[in-house]
């Protein structure tokens, strides 16, 4: 087995110590040096498209090595791109890699987004009912929606990591507006406009959408949604990494772990559901999070290799798609997705092709 060369590119303002920390980094290296293949950071601001090579930070055993090396085998760029994101200089560049290199680009989609991808697949009967929020009109708009699913969640439309979220919720006879540890009682228009008032200023530049609060609960009443982590395998096939549920601190409404929750396995956590048994729950979880993968990759102007699939569970113990993720965070599972991620990328470099798909679909640089 021959070894090849994996080059990490962050552009479109994406730091890559956010993307890769140091313990993905580490496991990354660890894998890459089993499965016969190095790894490196790339540096736009230093390459010469002429002679083929661009500034390199390689990751070894005994450290990082830098210095100016031809193309590796695979490039991964990190990073979203938006409008006028990338400065003029690095558009020539970007363009030369990808035509000079297999790469992969994990692009994902806005919530606001997911009903058009989604609908008339099999994936459909997990959405939410939701719709974007209205920039005119806001308050009456969101306390119709409210009345009508009889609770709402609003939240940016691009991923955020549980900041921004906002509930208004109806307890007996009365509402209530919760973000993070704040809790307002009082009427629905008094819940609507506390909400609202918060939002208004960033309604100005920034999308927000409302989806039907569903109410997804551990067994002692904290908040509860499912991840499941999918990857690609080699041949082009999706398979779950891990999946597992997270809790939210006691006190939040968020489940992120960035925002204080925590992880837990997920046959534990369904044992005590009312009416199906763990063992069918996880496997639904699984198959739906692979067909959403699936469905979401054949959308997608460049095909994925990871997602992080969020679902809610109510208390039917019927399954709704929160949202996808691509570069899902992965603290408490960086070997076991290190595994899937060098074989993949292996299966890529050797194959030659950029963003491979499976069952004989065209190809592409």
């Amino acid at each position: 087995m021959s070894i090849i060369t994996i080059g990490y590119l962050p552009i479109w303002e994406t730091l890559f110590h956010e993307v890769y920390p140091p313990q993905r980094l580490r496991a990354l290296a660890a894998e890459a040096a089993l499965q016969e293949a190095r790894i490196s950071v790339l540096d736009l601001s230093d390459c010469d498209p002429a002679e083929g090579t661009i500034l390199t930070h390689s990751v070894s055993a005994q450290g990082q090595i830098s210095g100016r090396l031809p193309l590796p085998d695979v490039v991964f760029f990190l990073g979203t791109p938006t409008i006028g994101s990338t400065m003029d200089w690095q558009e020539p560049l970007i363009d030369w890699i990808k035509a000079s290199r297999p790469h992969v680009a994990d692009v994902g989609i806005e919530k606001t987004e997911l009903r058009s991808v989604f609908t008339n697949s099999p994936c459909e009967k997990y959405l939410l009912p939701d719709a974007e929020v209205p920039k005119d009109q806001t308050a009456a708009r969101v306390r119709a929606f409210a009345l009508e699913q009889g609770g709402v969640v609003i939240k940016r439309s691009s991923s955020a990591r549980g900041v921004g979220l906002f509930f208004i919720l109806r307890e007996q006879d009365h509402w209530v507006a919760r973000f993070k540890q704040t809790t307002l009682r009082g009427t629905l228009d008094e819940a609507v406009d506390a909400v609202v008032s918060r939002i208004a200023g960033r309604l100005r530049y920034r999308d927000f959408l409302m989806q039907r609060h569903v109410r997804s609960v551990a067994s002692d009443g904290r908040p509860l949604d499912i991840r499941v982590h999918v990857h690609k395998r080699p041949g082009g096939s999706w398979d779950v990494v891990r999946s597992y549920v997270r809790l939210a601190e006691c006190g939040m409404p968020m489940t992120n772990i960035s925002q204080g929750g925590y992880q837990g396995p997920l046959a534990g956590a369904m044992e005590h559901r009312s009416h199906r048994r763990a063992e069918e729950i996880e496997a639904e979880a699984h198959a739906a999070a692979i067909e959403i993968a699936r469905q979401q990759d054949r959308s997608a102007s460049c095909p994925l290799s990871e997602l992080g699939i969020d679902f809610l569970i109510d208390e039917d113990d019927r399954l709704w798609l929160i949202e996808t993720n691509t570069l899902p965070g992965s603290q408490l599972h960086e070997h076991q997705r290190a595994v899937f991620h060098i074989e993949y990328v292996r299966w890529i470099a050797e194959q030659g092709l950029s963003s491979p798909r499976p069952g004989g679909e065209p190809q592409f640089r």
